[in-house]
């Protein structure tokens, strides 16, 4: 089976659709710290000599705003006349995909009122969020016009590649062949999920169906954001049990991707368990569990692999301990469970606390190697 045009335009759109920059201000944080402040600008001052600059003692306030999206898309003005222009410094993303800007204000120590800060923050903002929006809305015009130019692409590929065949064919030698290309099957993930054509296998082997290694990094960031929001209010969430942990964990990775018949990627099957699937054929599957101790892991692994097909080889394993008050404890205990397992074949390292990467052995075939990156988040109280 080839691939059809749709999957061809969804695979090439994925690779040249713009993501636009989004900031998340809900999620900014606050750094100070005593500085000097040049405050020769302030005209409710009188200096005698007015070439400056003039320091006095005060607090440098940086706010730091996670932001998404490409970010070589801040070097680029929409396309309109801008009284003002922001600034801010920009910080590249991380692994997950996060960045982050920081807005510096200096504040001198004799104004006790906090209203010079809080208005140029919130001009700040008001005015990067200006731009933003009408970069947006040039950005959602020009990806709305991408199926087109790419449909026309590959119809004048298709007209040239015809007139090659009759060329061909008019000269009646025959053509050779590659050995060992297979047919191509694309899993069906709406473009918010980058997805690239399934890697050509070697000779005799089957079409392998998967995600790419920087999505799989980017549902990890996402359950690793979301499970740290548990740790940090664990009276919310102590109370509920795994399904209703799993379901929120699934609210927050539907709101990153997208699928394509019900618009959520991310479905539940079975009891306690995360999958991407591909008409019931999973491409990346996580388990949640309750820590009640270390046999319940090595069940919780044969649970996973039990879910995989020969398709996956990328799964998660998220614990979430409310019972047992010394967690350092358990920090030890998981990896040494992880590693019991029968089906254990190496670490494969991480940087990350309360976090593990292996490798298993598949249950189908031992000769085939699954990635779990295992997580656990502290919900006890005392």
């Amino acid at each position: 089976m080839v691939s059809t045009d749709e999957q061809i335009v969804q695979n090439v759109i994925a690779e040249l659709e713009v993501v636009p920059l989004e900031l998340h201000v809900d999620k900014k944080t606050l750094d100070r710290e005593e500085a000097e402040v040049d405050v020769s600008h302030d005209q409710r001052r009188a200096f005698l000599d007015h070439e400056g600059p003039f320091y006095v003692p005060g607090t440098r306030f940086t706010i730091s705003i996670p932001y998404t999206g490409q970010p070589e898309l801040w070097n680029i003005a929409p396309g309109h006349f801008w009284v003002t222009n922001p600034r801010a410094n920009v910080h590249q993303p991380d692994k997950s995909g996060v960045g982050v800007i920081r807005i510096v204000i200096d504040h001198p120590a004799d104004i006790a009122s906090p209203e010079p800060v809080q208005s140029l923050l919130n001009d700040t903002l008001r005015d990067i969020e200006q731009c933003l929006r009408a970069q947006r809305s040039e950005i959602e015009r020009r990806n709305g016009e991408l199926p087109g130019v790419i449909q026309q692409a590959i119809e004048r590929r298709r007209r040239t590649l015809q007139q090659g065949n009759v060329v061909a064919a008019a000269l009646n030698i025959p053509l050779r062949p590659r050995a060992g290309v297979p047919d191509v099957t694309a899993i069906p993930i709406k473009r918010k999920l980058k997805r690239p054509l399934p890697t050509p296998p070697g000779p005799g082997e089957p079409p392998q169906l998967g995600i790419a290694d920087e999505d799989y990094e980017h549902i990890l960031a996402v359950v690793r954001h979301e499970g740290r929001t548990f740790e940090s209010t664990p009276a919310t969430y102590r109370q509920l049990g795994e399904e209703d942990l799993r379901n929120i964990l699934l609210a927050h990775l539907n709101g990153h991707y997208e699928g394509i018949a019900t618009g959520e990627t991310f479905r539940n099957s079975g009891k306690t368990d995360i999958r991407i699937e591909d008409e019931h054929r999973a491409a990346f599957v996580a388990e949640c569990k309750l820590w009640r101790g270390s046999a319940d892991v090595t069940t919780a692994i044969d649970q996973l692999l039990s879910y995989l097909t020969w398709r996956d080889a990328k799964a998660s394993l998220v614990v979430f301990n409310k019972q047992a008050a010394h967690f350092s404890e358990l920090l030890s205990k998981m990896p040494e469970a992880l590693r019991r397992h029968r089906l254990f074949r190496a670490d494969l390292g991480t940087n990350q606390t309360g976090e593990w990467r292996s490798s298993f052995a598949s249950l189908q075939d031992p000769s085939r190697l699954i990635t779990v990156h295992a997580f656990i988040f502290n919900l006890y109280i005392a």
